[in-house]
């Protein structure tokens, strides 16, 4: 479930890339988007609550773990929004092709498991009519 976010999540920084050479915005202006997603930002050891001695192990890993999670999520999305605005030549729109599928494969289970709810619970009504007509 989690590499189709990441593959999703990929995709539309590498098109938003693409669409901001498209639109003529300066590499000045994409690095100051850049700073403002700076992982030193967003960086939860370095706030108050994340850097306490008090706190317990668990919560000290914790904490650890988003800040791998966030700066691999900044990164990527850095990584992927640059390759994006420096080949515009490629044409992401195959992207839409591919989120379409992934976005398929991930609501295909829950709509498989309303099917079967629903078809079940059509069969045990039409059953339970048929009982009560026999009673009456």
């Amino acid at each position: 479930m989690i590499w189709k976010i990441v593959i999703i999540m990929s995709l539309v920084m590498m098109f938003t890339g693409a669409m901001m050479y498209e639109e003529n915005i300066t590499p000045e202006q994409i690095d100051n988007v850049s700073e403002i997603m700076h992982y030193d930002n967003l960086n939860i050891t370095l706030q108050e609550e994340g850097n306490n001695n008090n706190n317990s192990f668990v919560v000290r890993v914790l904490y650890k773990y988003m800040d791998f999670i966030g700066f691999t999520v900044v990164e990527g999305s850095r990584t992927a929004f640059r390759y994006g605005y420096k080949n515009p030549q490629y044409n992401f729109d195959f992207a839409w092709k591919i989120m379409f599928v992934v976005i398929f494969t991930i609501l295909i289970k829950p709509l498989i498991y309303l099917l079967l709810f629903i078809g079940f619970g059509a069969y045990y009504l039409t059953q339970w009519i048929k009982k009560k007509r026999r009673h009456t």
